[in-house]
């Protein structure tokens, strides 16, 4: 009998690997990233300015879902940012967060631990829009202060974030490496 990845995965349990990239609209930019995603285990990636083909879908490969904003199915060229969910969290683990912005895309990740709400914004910097919706959404989707140490948030519990900046610039692109360790967790 043969399972769906999506289906018999477990969630989360002590850390999170997250890679971002601004790929300037660059199909190499974005098949690069693609490449070097294949060689590290990564449960996210938050794109910015990802390459978008003429049906106006970005690329990503049989490992990953691609979350689009919401106005994107709307409004596709105006669309800056996706995210890429590793298939290895389960479609059951996470679901989109409705962030009413084109340049905010979020999603809730349930673990072991609790749940983590990832958001992938686009800034302006003609304006503070999508900081805006972002914090519209946080107050939206925030869970109840009840007390619940199930409604602590994870992040709080994890014992490290790993969280990978990548700049494409004038055809280089920059690697940077943030490691996050929380305490308390």
């Amino acid at each position: 009998m043969v399972h769906a990845a999506s289906k018999t995965t477990q969630p989360l349990t002590k850390s999170l690997h997250i890679w971002q990239l601004n790929t300037n609209k660059s199909l190499i930019a974005q098949e690069d990233l693609l490449a070097s995603l294949k060689s590290h285990s990564f449960e996210i990636c938050t794109i910015q300015e990802p390459y978008m083909d003429s049906f106006h879908k970005t690329r990503a490969n049989p490992k990953w879902h691609v979350v689009y904003p919401k106005k994107h199915y709307s409004s596709p060229t105006k669309t800056r940012l996706v995210l890429l969910i590793n298939i290895s969290l389960g479609t059951n683990n996470w679901h989109m967060l409705d962030t009413n912005s084109g340049d905010v895309t979020a999603i809730r990740l349930k673990t072991n631990i609790g749940t983590i709400d990832i958001y992938n914004i686009y800034n302006d910097i003609n304006n503070n829009d999508s900081l805006q919706s972002m914090l519209q959404a946080i107050e939206k989707h925030k869970p109840p202060n009840d007390g619940d140490e199930r409604n602590r948030p994870a992040a709080q519990r994890l014992e490290s974030i790993e969280i990978y900046l990548l700049r494409c610039e004038r055809g280089s692109v920059h690697r940077y490496s943030v490691e996050m360790i929380v305490e308390g967790g």
